[in-house]
């Protein structure tokens, strides 16, 4: 719930069982130690104000946003990850790093991401976990930071969508008539769904159809 403070009491047992349950504490110092972690200097730990930050985070991952155990692992290592980025690139580790971070911070962790060969995909990943902590930053603490809100992450790459076999599309077909719940049905979505196979048209063009463009002969 927006804007209510975690306790003390609630953080302690949810960073404990989250720790017991998953292995997170020793999961996430191990991984530190290689990849993504290893190259921004995560093994060498955080200091105790941005531990606690992520100390509260965890627990609000856990009991606020209710996230499952592997989920709330990936949130922690991401944002460990930018944690001792942020405290090595400004020496300080404090409410106020964290407050002033600018754009041009997010675009060298960013950059820093990218030196250590991720993809885009999981760079964007992990500015969206920066997003949610910043989130939780201003709902538990009421601390903003307008850079954070304003940064756009890298852009994923565009996939060309790959085409169905003939054997697929068969099978397609065959299904739909298969779930339809009466017969004109099937028969309606069989025809349009092989209208846009077999001339590879977007929904909106075939639904632009009418009877005015068929050929009707003489």
């Amino acid at each position: 719930m927006a804007g209510r403070p975690i306790d003390r009491d609630t953080q302690a047992h949810t960073a404990t069982s989250m720790s017991a349950g998953t292995g997170m504490g020793s999961g996430i110092n191990s991984g530190m130690n290689s990849g993504v972690g290893a190259d921004l200097g995560v093994a060498a730990g955080l200091q105790p104000v941005f531990q606690d930050y992520l100390t509260g985070f965890t627990a609000y991952l856990a009991a606020e946003r209710r996230l499952s155990a592997n989920t709330v692992s990936a949130y922690v290592h991401d944002t460990t990850v930018f944690l001792t980025f942020l405290q090595n690139y400004t020496e300080t580790a404090d409410t106020n790093t964290l407050a002033g971070l600018s754009i041009t911070g997010l675009r060298a962790y960013v950059a820093a991401l990218k030196r250590s060969r991720i993809s885009n995909s999981s760079a964007a990943r992990s500015v969206s976990c920066v997003r949610t902590f910043y989130r939780f930053l201003r709902q538990v603490h009421g601390l903003k930071n307008d850079a954070v809100d304003n940064f756009s992450p890298p852009k994923k790459p565009k996939r060309l969508p790959r085409p169905l076999t003939e054997d697929n599309a068969v099978t397609m077909l065959d299904w739909i008539a298969d779930i339809a719940s009466e017969p004109w049905i099937g028969a309606r979505d069989q025809a349009v769904t092989a209208l846009l196979y077999g001339c590879g048209l977007r929904i909106s063009e075939a639904l632009n159809l009418n009877a005015d463009i068929l050929p009707m002969g003489e």
